[in-house]
């Protein structure tokens, strides 16, 4: 969750947006979006423990948990997202992989984009934009959750893995 290993060989951030200068945005930008993401998860969630077993329909009060984690996930999900597209676009590019920008950028615009639709409809709740933005925003669901094993998202289920071998392995290797 620190994304420790995100902060450079000796803790200065990464040389990503210039050979020249370290940084942590991208680190931060990281975080947001995948703490955002999480939140938006867990709000969808909950929202269906709500519906499903316990009888209680949608919409849900602004002071709900669904809310209250969904709105914070997507502030996040949208700042970190369309940070790390701005980063993208000012990164040397000679320091990645020019064969697989397109689609690393557009699953980052489609994450945001997600995110920025579910802001929109809770905006839309009790309008008459509301199913307009729900199809709009499940569409981004749908399409988002299709292209997730097929985008650098997956990334994070190996890597998660990763790291408890990594942790298993320092263990072991303990007196």
């Amino acid at each position: 969750a620190t994304m420790k290993n995100l902060s450079g060989g000796q803790g200065q951030g990464c040389q990503f947006e210039d050979e020249d200068r370290y940084s942590n945005k991208r680190k931060w930008l990281h975080q947001l979006a995948m703490f955002g993401f999480l939140l938006c998860f867990a709000s969808t969630s909950c929202a269906t423990i709500m519906h499903y077993a316990l009888n209680i329909q949608a919409p849900y009060p602004l002071l709900s948990v669904p809310k209250i984690l969904g709105i914070s996930g997507g502030l996040a999900l949208v700042i970190g997202s369309f940070g790390l597209a701005g980063l993208k676009l000012q990164a040397d590019s000679a320091l990645g992989d020019t064969s697989t920008w397109g689609a690393e950028m557009a699953f980052s615009l489609l994450l945001g984009l997600t995110g920025l639709t579910g802001l929109l409809l809770v905006a839309l709740t009790d309008t008459a934009g509301v199913p307009l933005a729900l199809a709009v925003h499940l569409g981004c669901v749908l399409s988002l959750f299709l292209l997730m094993p097929y985008s650098k998202m997956v990334h994070g289920f190996f890597r998660l893995v990763a790291l408890i071998r990594d942790a298993q392995i320092q263990l072991k290797a303990q007196p």
